[in-house]
Order: C-alpha cells, then structure tokens, then sequence
C-alpha cells in the first residue's frame, strides 16, 4: 500500500543520513591514510590497499544506496497507480451500475429524481475524466521509465480504458 512504501523510502533516506553522519570518518581515513603515504611509511603497500578498499566498499555502498532508491520509488509510483486505478474502477462500477438500471420512472417525481441522478453521474463524468486522463499519462510514463512492472501497469490501464 501507499503508506507502506512511504514508510520504506523513509526509512531508507534516514540510512543515506547514517551514512552521510560517517562521511567525516571516511574523509578522516582517507586523510590519515594519505598523511601516512605521503610520509613513506613502512606499510605503504598496506595503507593504499586499505584505503582502495576503503573507496570501492564505500561506493559500493552509495551505488546500492541509490539502487534500493530507486526501486523504493518505483514501489511507491506502483503502489499510488493502483490505488488510482483502483478508485477510478470502483467509481467506473458505481457508474455503470446506474446506467445499466432500466427503471424509466413511473411518476413525474421519479422520473426528475432519474434526470437528476443523470445530471450528476454527467457532471461525475466530467470530474473523473482529468483524474483518468492523468493516470493514462502516469502508466505511459511508468512505462517508458521502464519500470519493473510496466507489463502490469499496461494490462491494467488498458483495461481501465477500454
């Protein structure tokens, strides 16, 4: 659900702030390390190939960092897309239920009770039409991002529209 992934790019951007709290150990490292090969230490051959691993675990880790970011996002576009989809669809139920009744009214009453119901499910009509005009262009978007589910996205947006 939405409030799921909220809470999982919440909780993975409070990481990238653990992360971002060891910079100064990391920039602090690298200095000491350095201090010491500029210097000609007897471990030179050591301290650079600590410090190499150093660099590459901590890109590594940026890298996957950023990697679980955008997946977390991706989660989060999915999860807001199917809950459009899914109120649209039941708002596209609700409509058609009404269309479908055959009741033509058998007093003036009811039948100004159906014109009104009518005018509302017109003026209904009109409102939800940006909201799925904008979850076309959300899907084809997803879609075009390559997003891991694009598959899912089409099939369910075809079927919302068709």
């Amino acid at each position: 659900d939405v409030a799921g992934a909220e809470a999982l790019l919440d909780r993975h951007q409070e990481h990238k702030g653990e992360i971002d709290a060891h910079e100064d150990s990391f920039k602090s490292a690298d200095d000491s390390g350095q201090t010491l090969l500029a210097a000609g230490h007897y471990a030179s051959d050591e301290v650079k190939e600590k410090l190499t691993v150093l660099s590459e675990e901590r890109t590594a880790l940026l890298e996957l960092w950023e990697l679980r970011r955008q997946q977390y996002e991706q989660c989060m576009d999915l999860q807001l897309f199917y809950r459009d989809t899914e109120q649209v669809d039941n708002w596209m139920s609700k409509q058609e239920a009404f269309l479908l009744n055959e009741d033509l009214g058998d007093s003036l009453d009811s039948v100004e009770a159906l014109l009104k119901k009518h005018e509302d499910c017109e003026k209904s009509l009109s409102a939800q039409e940006e909201k799925i005009t904008a979850l076309d262009e959300f899907a084809t978007k997803l879609i075009q991002n390559n997003h891991y589910a694009k598959e899912d996205v089409a099939t369910r947006r075809d079927a919302l529209l068709n």
